[in-house]
């Protein structure tokens, strides 16, 4: 697992680019770059392949994909390469697979990715005898659990290698041209070690975009998308907040530079000025999704070792489909209609720009800086959706961080009064921490002297019947 880490985190040091610079102000003017549509369709006529990276996290990228499409289309693609495998959306919709994780950590199956794949089907429709071909070139991979789980880029080759042979086998026998939208690392072109900054991972991770780029040379061309805004540290002006500009060589010789990087990763390094946070698909009551929860909860066989669980199981996809489908049924009835744009802004604060998931797997989680700058973020994304029990839940949790490092007992109260309002919230007991809150609320009453009260909750906490039992210190994204 520590590898997806921090894969994360090399992705995070190579598209924010937020304290580059570090003495005066540096002053950047886009109004006058090439629009990104407009270079990638000059790249589509000209070329075989094109790759544009997807992060995951954001919305910008997939949105700008599902945007364009049919321009893409009208410019000359045919196949459509997506990573991973196919979550059957645009071939049998009513068996519409999802995965479900923790809304603070930053993976795919997001709502956005939905919207690009109803832009497929509405192309398909309108152009019946000369479709999109969309291939999942990872499909048929057999990967073991040991697979996965192996230290280093055993995963990622094992990946990257498969899909590689499946595009290569299809684009050498055709004429038509194709774009790749995967993850964004997966386009890179030099294979990449991770070992002089880590841990040793042995192997070299080669990508697609490493094989391709040796397979067809100049009729490969890749793109990256990324968030370049003003900040305190940067001035950056944009004709609208729509723009995605291309950088020109001066601009990202410097910022690559300064970022560490001798020459660039992709062809094309596209900037845009709002950085906008994607959402998971569960968020939206949509049958299909409504329909994929509910298969999910009732699950009783699981091909993971029955004394385990972990964030990509089936186990704990079950006990969170569980929880969002009792938050559904509460936004329904309160007659709460979040829109899309509200759900991203949500989303962007409920991640804390991914500083949770960095703090609960011990990245500075003795600052006290980062805790009070993660529960003003947590206090902004309540203020939209206060339903959900996320925001209150980390509110609560990080005033106890808070309260633990200063050992103050003013600091514990305000812990205990966060984790009582979030009591008031029904849905806990549909939520996979009911335990945990309970042992939280134990450990501040027991700093402030309230023995009786703490073994109280301590008791609530060892009566709690979970379907599926969580080891919090081993499983980590809830806290423990």
């Amino acid at each position: 697992m520590k590898n997806k880490i921090f894969l994360f985190i090399f992705l995070l040091s190579i598209f924010f680019s937020n304290n580059l610079f570090s003495n005066q102000k540096k002053q950047y003017d886009f109004t006058n770059s090439t629009d990104a549509i407009t270079q990638i369709i000059q790249e589509i006529k000209n070329k075989k392949i094109i790759f544009i990276g997807d992060i995951h996290d954001q919305a910008t990228p997939v949105l700008f994909l599902a945007e364009n499409l049919e321009k893409f289309y009208n410019a000359g693609i045919r196949y459509l390469f997506l990573e991973e495998n196919s979550d059957n959306f645009i071939e049998n919709p009513d068996n519409f697979e999802l995965f479900v994780y923790p809304p603070w950590c930053s993976w795919g199956y997001n709502y956005e990715y939905l919207i690009m794949e109803k832009e497929i089907i509405k192309i398909n429709i309108k152009y019946p005898n000369d479709q999109l071909i969309v291939v999942w070139p990872e499909t048929g991979l057999h990967a073991t659990k040991e697979d996965f789980y192996k230290e280093g880029n055993h995963y990622m080759n094992l990946r990257d290698s498969y899909a590689q042979k499946n595009i290569i086998k299809i684009m050498d026998n055709t004429n038509k041209k194709a774009l790749i939208f995967y993850g964004a690392s997966h386009g890179l072109k030099v294979p990449f070690n991770f070992s002089n900054i880590d841990y040793d991972v042995g192997e070299d991770w080669k990508m697609i975009g490493s094989y391709l780029n040796d397979h067809y040379g100049k009729d490969y061309s890749s793109f990256l998308i990324i968030n370049f805004s003003t900040n305190e540290t940067k001035n950056v002006k944009y004709n609208t907040n729509k723009d995605i500009k291309v950088l020109s060589k001066d601009v990202l010789t410097e910022v690559l530079k300064i970022d560490g990087i001798e020459k660039p990763e992709y062809d094309y390094y596209c900037t845009y000025p709002e950085y906008k946070a994607s959402v998971p698909s569960y968020y939206f009551a949509e049958d299909y999704i409504l329909n994929c929860l509910k298969k999910l909860t009732y699950l009783k066989d699981f091909s993971e070792d029955e004394n385990k669980i972990d964030v990509w199981s089936k186990k704990s996809e079950k006990i969170l489909a569980k929880y969002y489908l009792a938050y559904h049924k509460k936004i329904k009835d309160k007659k709460i209609n979040l829109t899309l744009e509200e759900m991203e802004l949500y989303r962007e604060f409920l991640m804390s720009y991914n500083c949770i998931v960095d703090y609960l797997f011990g990245y500075n989680n003795s600052d006290l800086s980062l805790i009070n700058y993660i529960l003003d973020n947590l206090n902004k994304a309540k203020k939209i959706n206060n339903i959900d029990i996320w925001p209150q839940y980390w509110i609560s949790y990080f005033l106890t961080e808070k309260a633990n490092i200063s050992g103050n007992k003013k600091d514990y109260k305000k812990a205990l009064k966060a984790w009582e309002e979030l009591l008031q919230n029904d849905l806990i007991y549909e939520s996979p921490v009911l335990k945990l809150i309970y042992k939280k609320i134990s450990l501040c009453e027991k700093k402030l002297g309230n023995v009786n009260k703490s073994q109280i909750y301590q008791q609530k906490m060892n009566i709690v019947k979970d379907e599926i039992p969580i080891n919090y210190e081993d499983f980590v994204y809830y806290g423990y």
